[in-house]
């Protein structure tokens, strides 16, 4: 599998929130594994409720999705084993695990980081044109700073973007 396949293969299982959430019930259950298990501990997640709260519906809903769509996925990938109503994780999930845990689901992402200093950085163009700040720094070098900034911040964005890709591919493959 080429590099990029293997990318294109773990963008595509991660890009459902069903299938994240298989990936981190998998932290938590005990092998083999049956669907309805599975379904319960998605359903709770997705409702943010414990497991024992989830109703039916909630169930029914998710184990229809995994049955149908989500878990072929996941083995087509390799990712899991699947055979009847049972499921057990193969080594290859750490990988996805790996991935999970580099995205984070409780970090700030990019888009937050950027337009939270896009705030940050207008107030201090627009204290700096006040003349709040010291006239020891030109109107220039502020720009030049705001340039600076975010130019440095895509840089850690694109480097981690990549490094991070790099790694869970590698082990793809």
């Amino acid at each position: 599998m080429s590099h990029r396949n293997a990318e294109e293969t773990v963008f595509t299982l991660l890009s459902n929130d069903r299938r994240r959430e298989v990936v981190r019930a998998f932290r938590k259950l005990e092998p083999p594994v049956s669907v309805g298990e599975l379904a319960e501990h998605v359903a709770a997640a997705e409702n943010e409720k414990s497991v024992a709260a989830v109703t039916s519906e909630e169930r029914r809903r998710v184990y229809t999705a995994l049955q149908q769509r989500h878990l072929d996925q996941l083995a087509d990938a390799g990712i899991v084993e699947y055979e009847r109503d049972q499921l057990v994780p193969t080594e290859r999930i750490d990988e996805l695990e790996m991935h999970l845990e580099v995205v984070g689901g409780d970090n700030i992402g990019w888009a937050e980081y950027y337009l939270g200093l896009s705030l940050v950085m207008g107030a201090v163009i627009l204290a700096a044109a006040a003349g709040i700040y010291p006239d020891v720094i030109p109107p220039m070098g502020w720009a030049i700073g705001v340039v600076a900034v975010f130019g440095f911040s895509a840089a850690v964005q694109l480097y981690s973007r990549t490094t991070n890709a790099v790694a869970v591919t590698e082990t793809i493959q």
